[in-house]
């Protein structure tokens, strides 16, 4: 067996890249946890957003996942809410967050 020797930083690279790609495989959407750090129910869907900047919808109530909206891995989805029928989203990057607003979860606009 090989023992290999990692640094730190290396160490948490590695487990990252891992666990990114784990959780980005096709039915990772599913049970994936704490990876999603916002949830609406609008419309009679499902939606979670993710810390680097992915939206998800469900539409037979959280069972299985599809990708709907790609803000950018250096964003991340930090509230989603339903409002008078309407997908509202904040998004943070870095220091810096801004509002935006979906009908469908696909196009949005900024509030």
């Amino acid at each position: 067996m090989a023992v290999h020797s990692y640094s730190r930083r290396s160490f948490f690279k590695v487990i990252g890249l891992t666990t990114g790609a784990l959780l980005l495989a096709p039915s990772s959407a599913q049970g994936a946890g704490n990876y999603f750090i916002a949830r609406a129910d609008t419309l009679g869907r499902k939606y979670v957003g993710t810390r680097d900047g992915l939206v998800f919808e469900s539409v037979d109530r959280g069972k299985t996942w599809q990708q709907v909206a790609n803000f950018g891995s250096h964003c991340a989805v930090q509230d989603l809410s339903d409002r008078r029928g309407q997908l509202h989203a904040q998004v943070g990057v870095g220091a810096h967050g801004f509002g935006l607003i979906s009908a469908d979860g696909r196009k949005w606009y900024t509030t």
